[in-house]
């Protein structure tokens, strides 16, 4: 038998590590023969509850307590128990019967619904076995146990264990090896290696059948392929990015599957257990769970998770999801601290990035709202070579997926995502439709029947986003009053989000709790207000402090369960989602007291205590009721950054911020906001950002006079070519054999050639015929200081319609020296030619341009201004050949 063992950290008891390290002494020399695989798991919480120990087989799981006794032991259901005659307690449990008994149900309740297996099996957990293993020798009479506790509870001592494990097995158990990995990965235990063996070498991993082929399509072979080399390599961090619609999530199971291939553990990480949930592998955990303590401490008035030791092989793989929200922005939780507070160099100290021969994978969005800074994002390649100091190697998903290129919603995100890597942010247009993405109803009343309608018949699944918690208050009180009838006080049917994570009693299974994770929704069942609140008195303070509660019942809408807890009622009803310092170290204090009351301390300076320090104060205030009230607000409208991440079928957002919108900080908020919604997005106040914006329309200099354009024919005069010497022609200068070389391309399209050259000062004189030698003209081109050609004159044409030939295909090009040019040219270029407007030549100065512009009859001089961010801030009409003209321009641009 292939025998994995993992653990959180030490045991706190001396004994408890001896008898752990002895129980997998015996697993290893009883089983170390057998070609089945057995998982032994130690000292971990599972839904508030201590588990010492569980064993993973095949055919069964096995909760495990210890205890340090021997003799004769007395067993008794609900009473105590007794070796010999001293009694045997169970932990916080009258004995230890009822202690396994209440963690069975912990594990029960932790896997059950929750957990998608390799297999697609769905094991029966209720049949999930428990034993109390004793550390001495121990006399026990197995008649004691009554007939419905027997088939499942077991009583052995060390020397007994593994015969009585080989004995355990249920029909309704029935686990592959990838099972039993996939459910070691869903606690994201780390793996552990016993003082004295040195590093734990690779393991090959169990071949699975079950693990295909799978045939991928064209635009996503190159991806893989780059990914599956870097696997074999020898490189350490790779960031796969993509925005919306490229199949960004199909590389969760495509990485996981290329990892077992090649005979690798991995794990799915995401930045939080709700975004978790949502991938498509069930494996998925967060950040958090993996890398930091499950054992806190108290520092300082402060909950302290440490980052733990990583005991995962050297060639572990770790797939980060959505890592656009993962950064070093510094982070703390009201009276929860995670580590250094910088989450990103917490998982790289954590991976052991530079001593170790684990690999990262960084899989997000580029375009998506950051977490803090986008520089100190794990999307970020220079930041995580400078805390690394490793070369991160980048691939990026270019091709959306077929499937989704006729989708508004994504054409409309890739709009924004071209604008915001451009890093321009002068124009935005929103497309929409009938289907996908809605413009909102204009007249009031049809927009009331619109949003009625859908809150009336998907609550859950429809949401009002929102830019500021002030409107996301705003719409939740207008909902709540104009659709529902219901007034300020929370109520039956109200649908709420819970902005923290915590547990609670299991009514309907005793002895275990459900958690309730962060950014979850409910729907109130029960209300009951009438609640007694915390008074406390702090230091340095007038008045004592008063917390209000109220206590609820919902149901949770993401797996029906219904709980009951308290909720803060100031944080309800408050105008931001915040809690103040004084209500927080009120409810610290008031729950430290009430610890030193339990534990019969007399302490009287709590802030000097001993105990400040214990993982038992740390514990028994994760589980306190009152510090870890739900903070809840109502739930159909929320910020988009509380949003991100998830996805809900209706998506409704006013796009009117009431800030700037021509920067990146907008283009993203709108970006993420395509991200969310599922089928359809209903959008109202959509602005148009065009580059007219700001442009005003001057024409108090422009004056009546003749249009000649100073640079007819757009060459590069300063181009390399031209430097070599002409073989053909005696050319003397550099640019004016750029302009030989630049007619001589064009025309040798056309199967015209130069006959002869003339070389005048400041003038050109060229010859040109036509390949079979029927046409032939000579023209003159003028040219100023800089080498622009400033006057084209017709010498002599036969046929006369063939010099006016040459010089259309010769000046039909206008280069551009910079991006914002050639955008600006797009745009006017696209209004004037609506209107049978041409643009003959442009003159390009330093933020300033000089188009010539024409129609069959008249021109005009016109002079665009504009600036840094690509916004024409000035036209002005210099000059005219005809007065109506300038009107006709200034319709056409629409200024």
């Amino acid at each position: 038998m292939v025998i994995r063992t993992y653990r959180t950290q030490p045991f706190e008891t001396t004994h408890e590590n001896r008898i752990f390290d002895a129980l997998l002494k015996e697993l290893e020399q009883n089983w170390a023969d057998s070609e089945e695989l057995l998982i032994l798991l130690g000292n971990f919480y599972c839904n508030g509850s201590e588990i010492d120990a569980t064993i993973l087989k095949r055919k069964s799981i096995t909760v495990i307590d210890f205890k340090d006794y021997g003799g004769n032991i007395h067993f008794s259901e609900n009473g105590k128990w007794f070796a010999d005659n001293v009694q045997i307690k169970g932990g916080n449990k009258e004995n230890p019967y009822l202690q396994i008994r209440h963690n069975k149900f912990a594990l029960l309740d932790f896997l059950k619904g929750r957990l998608n297996l390799p297999s697609g099996k769905q094991p029966n957990f209720g049949h999930i076995s428990g034993l109390a293993l004793f550390h001495k020798p121990i006399i026990f009479d197995e008649l004691q146990l009554p007939g419905t506790i027997s088939p499942w509870f077991h009583i052995v001592d060390i020397d007994h264990v593994t015969e009585r494990m080989a004995q355990i097995t249920s029909r309704e158990i029935d686990l592959t090896h990838h099972d039993l990995e996939a459910i070691v990965s869903f606690f994201s235990i780390p793996e552990y290696i016993p003082i004295g063996r040195g590093s734990k070498a690779v393991t090959p991993q169990f071949e699975d059948d079950n693990i295909p082929d799978i045939e991928l399509p064209e635009y996503l072979q190159s991806p893989l392929s780059q990914i599956t080399k870097f696997l074999e390599s020898p490189e350490k961090i790779l960031i796969l990015s993509g925005m919306i619609g490229t199949g960004l999530e199909a590389f969760f199971k495509l990485i996981a599957n290329q990892a077992l291939k090649q005979g690798r553990n991995y794990s799915v990480l995401a930045p939080n257990r709700r975004i978790a949930y949502r991938y498509p592998v069930s494996e998925a955990e967060s950040i958090y769970t993996c890398i930091y303590s499950g054992n806190p401490k108290i520092k300082q008035d402060k909950i302290i998770y440490d980052l733990i030791t990583n005991q995962n092989n050297d060639r572990h793989l770790y797939i980060i999801g959505d890592s656009h929200l993962v950064s070093d922005a510094n982070f703390e939780a009201n009276l929860r601290c995670y580590g250094s507070g910088q989450l990103l160099t917490d998982l790289f100290n954590f991976v052991d990035i530079e001593k170790s021969n684990r690999q990262i994978i960084f899989i997000g969005d580029p375009f998506q709202i950051p977490r803090g800074k986008i520089d100190e994002s794990a999307l970020c390649s220079e930041r995580i070579t400078a805390i690394t100091g490793c070369p991160v190697k980048t691939v990026y998903l270019e091709y959306i997926v077929p499937e989704n290129q006729n989708s508004l919603l994504i054409k409309n995100a890739l709009e924004l995502a071209s604008s915001i890597r451009d890093k321009k942010f002068n124009y935005l247009h929103i497309m929409t439709d009938n289907l996908q993405c809605l413009a909102s109803p204009k007249e009031k009343e049809d927009k009331y029947k619109l949003v009625t309608s859908l809150f009336e018949q998907e609550s859950n699944s429809t949401k009002f986003l929102a830019y500021s918690h002030a409107k996301v208050n705003e719409i939740n009180n207008w909902i709540r009053h104009k659709i529902f009838q219901r007034d300020h006080n929370i109520a039956c049917g109200d649908i709420v989000n819970i902005h923290n994570s915590f547990f609670v009693k299991n009514h309907d299974i005793p002895d275990s709790s459900i958690y309730v994770p962060n950014d979850s929704f409910a729907e109130v069942i029960k209300v009951k207000e009438d609640i007694q609140p915390l008074i406390q008195t702090l230091k340095g303070r007038d008045q004592p402090i008063k917390v209000n509660f109220i206590h609820l019942r919902v149901r949770l809408i993401h797996n029906n369960q219904e709980v009951e807890f308290l909720c803060l009622k100031d944080y309800l009803y408050a105008e931001k989602p915040e809690i103040d310092k004084d209500t927080l170290l009120a409810l610290y204090i008031s729950a430290k007291t009430r610890f030193r009351q339990l534990q019969n301390r007399q302490t009287t300076n709590i802030e000097e205590s001993d105990y400040e320090e214990s993982v038992a104060l740390a514990n028994f205030l994760r589980g306190d009721p009152y510090l870890n009230a739900a903070q809840l607000r109502f739930g159909y409208a929320l910020t988009v950054n509380r949003a991100q991440g998830q996805k809900f079928r209706t998506v409704i957002a006013n796009m009117d911020t009431n800030q700037g919108k021509t920067n990146e900080t907008y283009f993203r908020w709108v970006y993420t906001l395509f991200s969310i919604a599922n089928d359809q997005l209903i959008l109202s106040n959509i602005p148009s950002i065009t580059p007219f914006d700001r442009a005003i329309w001057d024409a108090s200099n422009s004056k009546l006079d003749s249009i000649r354009p100073c640079n007819i024919i757009a060459f590069d005069p300063n181009s390399e070519i031209g430097v070599a010497k002409i073989a053909e022609f005696d050319i003397p200068e550099i640019a004016l054999r750029n302009f030989y070389l630049y007619i001589k391309n064009k025309l040798n399209a056309q199967a015209i050639k130069i006959k002869s050259y003339k070389h005048h000062n400041y003038q050109e004189v060229y010859s040109f015929e036509n390949q079979d030698s029927t046409a032939s003209c000579s023209i003159r081109f003028y040219y100023n200081g800089k080498y622009q050609i400033s006057r084209v004159e017709t010498i002599n044409s036969h046929p006369s319609y063939f010099a006016d030939q040459v010089c259309n295909i010769i000046s039909s090009e206008i280069v551009f020296e910079t991006q914002i040019q050639k955008e600006i040219y797009k745009t006017i270029h696209n209004k004037l030619e609506r209107h049978q407007i041409s643009i003959q030549a442009i003159e390009h100065n330093n933020y300033e341009e000089i188009y010539y512009v024409f129609s069959t009859n008249y021109g005009m001089k016109l002079k665009i201004s504009y600036d840094g961010d690509g916004f024409i801030t000035r036209l002005s009409p210099l000059g005219f050949s005809n007065s109506e003209f300038i009107e006709a321009v200034h319709i056409a641009l629409e200024i």
